[in-house]
C-alpha cells in the first residue's frame, strides 16, 4: 500500500516547479533510484563519534536518515537512522544532538508522524502523530520544535518531548521553511494564497501574527537565519540561494545551484550552508556561494538536512 501511495504522489505531482493545488508540493521528481549500502549502521545519532560534526540528511527514497562527517567536502556516510523513518522530509537537531525527522506517509493511525530520537536511542523517543506531512522543522529556544504543515497552511509548535501543539500558527498560504533567530523571532517561508509566489513573514515570540519581510521569491522553499539575520531562502523555480539583509527588498548576493534548492543548513561557525536536490546535497562556502563540495554516496533523494553541533541559537 506504501507504494502504491507514493507512486499516486509522484503521478500527481512530477515536479517541484510549481505547488499542488491545496494540497503541498510533493517532494517526488524523476531522479536516479539507489539503495543505501547496507554496510552502513543503523546507529542512535549520538554514537557515531567518528562523525563530529555531523550532517543528517533525510532520505526519501531509501527511508532513512544518513549521517556524514561535516568536515569532509565528498563524504561516505558512517551511520544512518532506520527505525520510523517512512519518506521523511524536516529534518532538524537540537543543542543536544536530539534528531527529529517527520515523515511525508501517514501511518495506520491516519497521522503523519513525527519522530525524535532523544538520549541517544536509536529507536524513537516521541513520537507525534502530526495532522498534515511536516515539511520543515526547526528546533528554536527551550526546545520548541516548529513544524511547517502545507497542506494545513499552518505553522504547529510543540514544547519539549511533547506530542500535542501548544500554539498553532494560521498562514495564508502553505508553509514549506521555519527557522528562529537569536531574538527567538519565527520566521515562515510560504506559498501565498494571495499572490501566488513565495513570502516571509515574521512572528515575534509568542506572537499569533506576523509580519511580512515584504519580499517575494517565485516558490520558496525552507529558510535559514544567520547571525548577522540574514534571510536565505531557497528559490525552487529558478535554482537559486537568495540571501535577504535585515529589512531588504532584493537580494543582496545570490548564487545558482545544479538543482531546485528545497532544503537548506548551515554549519555552526556559518562557513558552509548545504543545499538538497535529489540524488545530492551540495555544499558551498557561504561567504562566497562556491561549491566546494558533493554529498552523493548511498543517497536517493536527498530531502531534510540538519547539522550538528548547530547553529548557536
Amino acid at each position: 500500500m506504501r507504494s502504491t501511495t507514493r507512486a499516486i504522489a509522484a503521478l500527481a505531482c512530477a515536479s517541484l516547479m510549481t505547488a499542488c493545488g491545496g494540497g503541498g508540493a510533493s517532494p517526488i521528481a524523476s531522479a536516479p533510484l539507489t539503495e543505501s549500502a547496507s554496510r552502513t549502521p543503523d546507529v542512535a545519532p549520538d554514537t557515531t563519534s567518528k562523525c563530529t560534526p555531523k550532517i543528517y540528511v533525510g532520505d526519501y527514497q531509501n527511508n532513512d536518515v544518513l549521517i556524514y562527517p561535516g568536515n569532509v567536502m565528498n563524504p561516505g556516510p558512517c551511520g544512518k537512522i532506520k527505525t520510523g523513518i517512512d519518506a521523511p522530509l524536516g529534518v532538524a537537531v537540537d543543542y543536544d544532538d536530539g534528531v527529529y525527522v517527520a515523515n511525508y506517509l501517514s501511518d495506520s493511525s491516519g497521522g503523519y508522524p513525527i519522530n525524535e530520537f532523544l538520549n541517544g536511542t536509536k529507536t524513537p523517543t516521541v513520537t507525534i502523530e502530526a495532522d498534515g506531512p511536516g515539511y520543515d522543522l526547526w528546533v528554536g529556544k527551550g526546545r520548541v520544535l516548529y513544524v511547517a504543515e502545507a497542506t494545513r497552511s499552518a505553522v504547529a509548535e510543540y514544547g519539549y518531548a511533547s506530542t500535542v501543539p501548544k500554539a498553532t500558527l494560521a498562514v495564508n498560504g502553505e508553509p514549506y521553511g521555519v527557522a528562529t533567530d537569536q531574538k527567538n523571532n519565527l520566521y515562515v517561508s510560504y506559498l501565498s494564497n494571495a499572490d501566488g509566489v513565495g513570502h516571509v513573514e515574521e512572528f515575534a515570540p509568542g506572537a499569533t501574527t506576523g509580519t511580512d519581510a515584504g519580499f517575494t521569491v517565485p516558490l520558496g522553499g525552507a529558510l535559514r537565519i544567520d547571525l548577522q539575520g540574514n534571510i536565505i531562502v531557497g528559490d525552487r523555480n529558478d535554482d537559486l540561494i537568495d540571501v535577504f539583509a535585515p529589512g531588504g527588498t532584493t537580494p543582496g548576493r545570490s548564487w545558482s545551484t545544479p538543482g531546485r534548492p528545497f532544503y537548506l543548513a548551515l554549519n555552526k561557525a556559518e562557513t558552509n550552508l548545504y543545499t538538497g536536490a535529489f540524488g545530492a546535497v551540495y555544499i558551498y562556502d557561504y561567504a562566497s556561494g562556491t561549491q566546494v563540495g558533493t554529498i552523493t554516496k548511498d543517497l536517493g533523494q536527498a530531502q531534510g538536512i540538519a547539522t550538528f553541533p548547530r547553529q548557536p541559537y
